[in-house]
C-alpha cells in the first residue's frame, strides 16, 4: 500500500511539473512581416513599385531558457526576402536579402533588446527595349505660301 501511494504522489508531482511548463506562441506570418519591413527599409524601397515579393528559408529558434520559468527569452528570426519592384516604366529590378533578426520576449520589462544583422544583399535591373519607341526623323515644317499684298484705295 505505501509503494502504491508513492508512486501515486510521483505521478501527481509529475503531472503538475508539466503542466506548469512554458508555452510560448508565435506567429510565423507576424514574424516574416517584421522580417519583410526589414528588408524593404534596408534596400530603401517605394513599396508602391514593388509588384512581388517573396520569402524563404524562414527559420525561428528559442534560446536562453530562464531557469526559474523554464521559458525561452530570445526570439531568433531569419528569413530570405526577394523583391521584384519597377522604378520606372521601361526597367525590371530584382533584389534579394536575408534578414536576421534577435528580439528578448521573456518576462523581465526592464530589458529590451533587438538585434538585426542583413547578409548577402543582391540586386541586379533589366531594362526592357521591347517597350522602347524609336524616334522619328523630325521633317521640317512647309512654309506656307506667300499671298500677294494688294495696294489699298483710297
Amino acid at each position: 500500500m505505501r509503494n502504491a501511494f508513492i508512486i501515486l504522489s510521483f505521478l501527481i508531482l509529475v503531472a503538475v511539473n508539466a503542466s506548469m511548463a512554458c508555452s510560448v506562441y508565435v506567429d510565423n506570418n507576424a514574424q516574416k512581416v517584421i522580417l519583410t519591413d526589414l528588408a524593404a527599409s534596408y534596400l530603401d524601397l517605394n513599396l508602391a513599385t514593388v509588384s512581388a515579393t517573396t520569402v524563404s528559408g524562414y527559420s525561428k529558434l528559442f534560446s536562453d531558457e530562464n531557469p526559474e520559468t523554464l521559458c525561452p527569452e530570445t526570439l531568433s528570426t531569419e528569413a530570405t526576402i526577394t523583391f521584384t519592384y519597377h522604378p520606372s516604366k521601361k526597367e525590371d529590378c530584382q533584389a534579394k536579402v536575408t534578414v536576421l533578426r534577435s528580439t528578448y520576449i521573456g518576462e523581465d520589462p526592464t530589458i529590451s533588446f533587438e538585434t538585426v544583422s542583413v547578409v548577402d544583399s543582391s540586386a541586379m535591373c533589366a531594362i526592357a527595349y521591347s517597350a522602347m519607341r524609336l524616334p522619328r526623323p523630325v521633317r521640317p515644317m512647309r512654309k506656307p505660301p506667300v499671298r500677294p499684298v494688294r495696294p489699298v484705295r483710297p
